[in-house]
């Protein structure tokens, strides 16, 4: 069960985002397999953006639990070597908090999606979660602005994951949101399932990039 304090949807994914939940347990339901190299950065808003610039780190995450923390805007490699199932896991992507001068910094996370929860305590926090079949429950503490899930789209319209926000997109700012008015859609659904066979290379998820 989720709980959420002043959710607000989107009213063109209303139907698409009732039809996900936060899981018990995990259950066999639609798979996204992923794996590869990519060279991003991680942008103000905490998504992946591609890069050319010279990678200044390399990361791996090979299994739940691995994460590693980059700063905003620092060219790295990340590789996820084996076939990784974002069904029943997800990528996240979180800002931490930090009292040092400096970009912001992130924590990048491959997670088990069976009883997911992700904390936002404060206005305009962001949280990315690639996973297009389930989303987490949300914990609210310290604050009453409105919390507001929209998707992540892939370069064909199609749902990768949710941009999770507390506050509004006119005070906090969306990514999420400006790629999905440029859509020509007016309905969006979860990109398809896959099989091990014929997994995504892990730059697919390079979908919602800010202009």
């Amino acid at each position: 069960m989720m709980v959420y304090r002043g959710v607000g949807l989107l009213a063109s994914v209303m139907l698409t985002v009732l039809t996900l939940s936060g899981c018990v347990t995990c259950d066999s339901g639609p798979a996204l397999y992923v794996r590869g190299s990519m060279k991003s950065e991680i942008s103000s808003h905490g998504t992946f953006i591609s890069t050319t610039r010279k990678v200044q780190e390399q990361y791996k995450l090979a299994r739940p639990g691995d994460s590693f923390d980059v700063a905003e805007g620092v060219p790295f490699q990340l590789t996820v070597p084996g076939v990784v199932n974002l069904g029943t896991n997800a990528l996240r992507i979180t800002q931490k908090d930090t009292v040092v001068a400096g970009p912001p910094v992130y924590t990048v996370s491959l997670v088990e999606s069976c009883n997911p929860y992700v904390v936002m305590d404060r206005k305009c926090k962001i949280v990315n979660w690639y996973n297009p079949y389930r989303i987490p429950e949300v914990r609210i503490r310290n604050s009453d602005a409105q919390l507001i899930m929209t998707p992540l789209l892939d370069p064909s319209d199609a749902i990768i994951g949710y941009e999770i926000r507390l506050g509004d997109h006119k005070d906090c700012g969306s990514p999420a949101l400006r790629r999905l008015q440029r859509s020509k859609h007016t309905t969006f659904a979860p990109v398809r399932s896959n099989t091990k066979d014929t997994p995504w290379e892990l730059s697919s998820l390079e979908g919602a990039k800010p202009e």
